[in-house]
């Protein structure tokens, strides 16, 4: 790992060697195809396990230098510093994930693309998160209580054959819908689109 440059990570996190080695003994989904004929890892199953660690170290890492940004640098409410950095951060990790252009350390070039994304895409507008798949769709929707008692009101007629309307009252019930948004934020925060592919998109049968 320090041969490929990981010196500034493993400082930071001088027990990943022993996360390795623990996952090699113990993991979940352990089977002799991770080791040689003298009982040592395999090359292959180093670099998974560390490709795992790695890059969940990698959006830690992002998401703390972003939070450091905003707080540093823009004046926003509570919630809009929450919605803003979760939508860099994660825009960040996307762009990390897919080009491997980042790397551990890089302090001064997630600063960059913190402040060319917020330029670009929070400065003086409205976030929208990614509505590709129906977690940040939600998240969207959910802002606004118009559009979610129209999203209440297609699922209950789906699933009662009813139509749902706030004309006479049910506010309430619209409040407990929105409720769910920062679950739902927590969550695309947490995850990226492999994993929306393999909740949405995958084959299973």
């Amino acid at each position: 790992m320090i041969l490929l440059g990981h010196n500034t990570l493993l400082s930071d996190y001088p027990n990943i060697a022993s996360e390795i080695k623990e996952d090699f003994l113990t993991g979940d989904f352990k089977n002799p195809g991770w080791e040689n004929e003298f009982g040592y890892p395999v090359e292959e199953f180093l670099d998974d396990c560390f490709a795992g660690i790695y890059h969940e170290k990698m959006r830690e890492y992002i998401t703390s230098i972003t939070q450091e940004y905003f707080n540093c640098h823009y004046q926003l409410d509570s919630k809009q510093k929450e919605e803003a950095v979760i939508f860099v951060s994660t825009e960040i990790y996307g762009y990390f994930s897919i080009s491997q252009d980042i790397t551990y350390g890089e302090r001064n070039k997630i600063q960059e693309f913190v402040k060319d994304n917020f330029e670009r895409n929070i400065k003086d507008k409205n976030i929208s998160f990614d509505d590709g798949y129906l977690v940040g769709k939600l998240i969207n929707v959910l802002d606004d209580p118009k559009k979610t008692e129209e999203i209440i009101s297609i699922l209950s007629k789906a699933l009662t054959n009813k139509e749902f309307s706030s004309f006479f009252g049910g506010y309430e019930f619209i409040e407990v819908f929105q409720a769910m948004r920062p679950a739902l934020m927590k969550l695309y925060a947490e995850k990226d689109f492999e994993d929306y592919y393999d909740w949405f998109e995958k084959p299973f049968n």
